[in-house]
């Protein structure tokens, strides 16, 4: 069980100038799903025929070398923060209102702005509700109407393993929240505003897999190996980048 009393930043705001100086620091459950790369099978034909391909393992070069840059990794453009990460966050306050609303939980059971980082990891991560009993938690996710990303959820996204093969930094992120937070279960939202109260919710049950867990401490590993590596060639890194 998750012992709130051992969390070093209960005193720090979430979005607050100081907690994003924190995740710049830290690898951060949101995008941890770019280090999550996959073997599929052998090359048939040309130079690399009998080699394993592996999908995904630039993603988790490119995230490193980001990392190492001092950069936000979920950084966006300007002209893309509203229609993505901002109005997401505006639409998660409706959403945590309704969830409460039409599941019948009282809203103050939970802890809305909690985060924490672990240490052997420095996995950052900061889940949207987090039951006060520390025994389950909600990842929400609000789609604009005209994305299509809704109906496509409740139509396709079913199960656990749909989720993983729907959208891997969605799911590798519900898994770092049942890592760092030693949930047994955590449920994924999808949330949509403009429509009936039937509609309004699509959720999905995560089921903590012990293999997935272990598969993603190795992963924490190799990227702070990775950053350690490239940070020996590049002497002019922000400091902090050397306490990976």
């Amino acid at each position: 069980m998750y012992d709130i009393s051992k969390n070093k930043y209960t005193s720090i705001l979430q979005g607050s100038k100081e907690w994003e100086m924190l995740r710049a620091q830290c690898f951060n459950a949101s995008t941890i799903g770019q280090i999550m790369w996959y073997e599929d099978g052998e090359y048939k034909t040309g130079d690399k025929k009998g080699k394993k391909k592996i999908i995904g393992l630039d993603n988790a070069h490119n995230y490193c070398y980001k990392k190492v840059q001092g950069q936000f990794i979920d950084e966006l453009p300007d002209v893309q923060k509203f229609r993505n990460a901002d109005y997401g966050h505006f639409m998660e306050d409706l959403a945590k209102v309704d969830i409460c609303r039409l599941i019948g939980f009282d809203y103050d059971q939970f802890d809305h702005l909690l985060f924490d980082v672990c240490d052997e990891t420095l996995l950052m991560t900061s889940p949207d509700m987090i039951h006060k009993s520390y025994e389950f938690g909600f990842e929400i996710k609000s789609p604009t109407f005209e994305s299509g990303n809704h109906f496509y959820a409740i139509n396709n996204v079913r199960t656990q393993d749909d989720l993983k093969e729907y959208n891997c930094d969605y799911y590798w992120q519900c898994v770092s929240a049942m890592y760092q937070f030693e949930l047994q279960s955590y449920y994924f939202v999808s949330y949509l505003k403009c429509v009936k109260d039937e509609y309004k919710l699509h959720i999905i049950e995560l089921k903590r897999r012990e293999d997935e867990i272990s598969l993603l401490k190795e992963r924490l590993a190799w990227a702070r190996a990775f950053v350690r590596g490239i940070s020996a060639v590049k002497p002019s890194i922000p400091e902090y980048l050397l306490k990976l």
